[in-house]
């Protein structure tokens, strides 16, 4: 068997790892980084935006703070328009959009990054389920060609900006679709579901100076593993429910939980619940995550789309099997050692 040791100032968590396909992509990510010395932080995150859901009185009062947020979003359009010979991009940013609108801008992004020649794919239906199941190395079907990159640097920085502004413009709203699923969840389960914990490398020393995007090197395989549909499927047990360890999500887009509570298109391509692995994990500490993703109307959501289980629900890669600190009062400096043993 194969462990995972959390060392904290006040005690540990101890993980039983998973033998999956998964699993063994998410060590060969973690030990790349853990070589470099790359330190973790610990950071809590609400499941279903429940911070979008607290925030439902404020969002009027968020008027200036997203009026940056477009200035910002339609500057890097115009800076990446100025880089590119064929059609522009086609959405603007402005006040009060609708989520509509940013998931637009957001998916214009992905898909312009992702090809380097399309902003909007002309895929039918059959081919954005079958995208569904391509992950690896594995293509998208063709794409009509509507743009050329003139500067492939000024073009990729500006979609990134591009993507900041727009996640940092959805996070200054407010979500009814979220308020009402975790009012489903108190209803139901009697209480508000916790707060996850996510250990993830420091940002300071993997990402850009202003956090916009990875640094350069460390997009490589190395450090960003992948599954094929095939080891995703196997990655997950049949009991998943005893498991509370979750492969930390790095996707180019959405995972489905995201996507949700944005009103975003579970069938677009960018909509997924694994892409790259980065050796960053998930700790759900009351172990009832699984009521969430499975027992409120986010599954009759995500079944909707006729998908198998394993498509949408967040891959596991172990459970607690012994803890002795209370993950959720640790501050963002105290992960002392991260170790996996094998016994």
């Amino acid at each position: 068997m194969r462990y995972l040791k959390i060392t904290f100032p006040t005690g540990i968590i101890l993980i039983e790892l998973l033998e999956t396909p998964l699993v063994e992509k998410w060590i060969i990510a973690h030990n790349a980084y853990k070589e470099l010395i790359v330190p973790t932080v610990v950071t809590p995150n609400d499941l279903c935006c429940l911070g979008n859901y607290k925030r439902k009185d404020n969002e009027l009062q968020n008027d200036d703070k997203k009026t940056i947020q477009v200035e910002k979003i339609n500057n890097a359009i115009d800076k990446a328009n100025s880089v590119i010979d064929g059609m522009e991009f086609p959405y603007r940013a402005y006040l009060g959009m609708p989520w509509m609108q940013t998931n637009r801008i957001h998916r214009c992004f992905t898909t312009g990054e992702f090809t380097r020649n399309c902003w909007i794919h002309n895929f039918t239906q059959d081919q954005l389920l079958k995208c569904k199941t391509i992950y690896g190395t594995q293509k998208w079907p063709h794409i009509v060609h509507q743009f050329k990159v003139l500067n492939n640097d000024i073009f990729s920085w500006q979609l990134h900006l591009i993507n900041r502004g727009v996640h940092n413009y959805e996070n200054l709203r407010h979500s009814i679709i979220a308020e009402k699923t975790i009012d489903d969840y108190v209803e139901k389960f009697g209480k508000l579901p916790m707060s996850r914990q996510q250990i993830t490398w420091n940002k300071k020393f993997t990402f850009t100076k202003d956090k916009i995007c990875l640094k350069k090197e460390f997009i490589s395989d190395r450090f960003l593993q992948r599954l094929t549909i095939e080891e995703v499927l196997s990655s997950f047990p049949n009991n998943y429910e005893d498991y509370n360890v979750c492969v930390h999500k790095s996707i180019e887009g959405k995972d489905y939980e995201t996507c949700y509570q944005q009103y975003d298109d579970g069938f677009e391509v960018d909509i997924r619940n694994v892409d790259a692995i980065n050796g960053c994990l998930t700790i759900y500490p009351d172990h009832e995550h699984y009521k969430f993703f499975t027992g409120t109307r986010f599954y009759q959501w995500a079944k909707s789309y006729d998908l198998r289980d394993e498509l949408f629900l967040n891959p596991p890669i172990g459970k607690i099997i012994e803890n002795t600190v209370d993950i959720r009062l640790s501050s963002s400096d105290e992960v002392l050692q991260i170790d996996c043993i094998i016994k």
